[in-house]
Parts: C-alpha cells; structure tokens; sequence
C-alpha cells in the first residue's frame, strides 16, 4: 500500500464519519406517520448520508485509482461510517445492534466494491484494445459471487456468466493479456 493510498483512505474514513454526524448523528428522536413509530431517521437523512459517503468514496478512488485501491477505499469508507454509527447504536438494550453493525459492514462494503470496481471496469476498457483483461474477468466473478449471497442473487448469476463468457472468448481467441 503506498502512502499516497494510505493518505486517500484515511480522508475516505474521516469524511465517512462526519458525514455520520453531519446527517444522522443529531437525530435520535422517534415520529409518528398515520399512527406508526418511525425513525430515528427521516428516509430524506439516509439517503443524503448514503450519497455523501459514496461520492467521498469515489472521489477518494478517483485519487488512487487501482485494482488494491477498489478493496481498500471501500473497507475505508465503510469503516469510517460503521465506527460512530455502532458507538452511537450500541446503546439499545435489545443487542440487535451488532447484528445490524454487520449488515452494514458487510452491504456496505459490498455495494461499495462494486461501485469502484464498475468505475475500474468503465477506466480498463477504455484503455483496452476493447477486450476485457483477465483481471476485470476475475472482478466480475467476485463481484457475482457476492451477488449470490445477497437478496438480488439472479443479477449475481447473470455476472457471473457474463464473465466465464468473456473469459471463454478471450482464451478461445488467445488475445494478449491486457494490463
């Protein structure tokens, strides 16, 4: 890991958690709508944080571009966020926190990776004779294995036959290794 990505995923981190305190660490009341208990947060609060962190983590990529800094920013962003948020969740009695501390680390860290490596996919094939290399073949299939796992496991088949495809083409072809 080099310092300039060490650097790049600590902001990640940090701005990860502020954004936290920015849109939801103020928060903690509970409101009603026709009758029912919702909150602490206002879907507006959720979807304002969620933006914010994404684009700290794809501008944080966009810095350190690389096949590491996929991994890497994404945990970052995730860490940062999951920090404050678990502190601030680990009051409730019930202990469903830590439950939900893992979803979070884990669907974050999932639709984060994905996110950066779709934009490592976009930056591979503009550089490429257009042919895939056999480094965005192997991210799909993690990608598509992570998709398995999830509630949306038809899209993860459908990745991961795009890239046995891709990869039966490229060695069928015998193209040169793109990197």
């Amino acid at each position: 890991m080099t310092k300039e990505l060490l650097r790049t995923s600590l902001v990640v981190a940090l701005w990860s958690a502020a954004m936290w305190f920015a849109w939801l660490g103020w928060d903690h009341g509970y409101y009603e709508v026709n009758g029912v208990a919702q909150g602490p947060y206002r879907a507006w609060q959720v979807v304002g944080c969620g933006a914010a962190v994404t684009l700290g983590a794809v501008v944080g990529y966009l810095r350190s571009p690389g096949r590491s800094s996929i991994w890497i920013v994404a945990a970052a962003g995730v860490v940062g966020f999951a920090v404050p948020w678990g502190r601030d969740a680990s009051g409730d009695e019930s202990g469903m926190w830590l439950v939900d501390l893992m979803m979070l680390l884990v669907g974050g860290f999932i639709g984060l990776s994905m996110l950066l490596g779709l934009i490592w996919l976009m930056r591979d094939a503009d550089r490429s004779d257009g042919r895939w290399s056999e480094e965005v073949i192997g991210f799909l299939a993690i990608v598509g294995c992570l998709l398995l796992v999830t509630p949306v496991f038809p899209l993860g088949v459908v990745v991961l036959g795009i890239a046995a495809v891709s990869y039966v083409r490229r060695r069928r072809n015998r193209a040169p290794l793109v990197r």
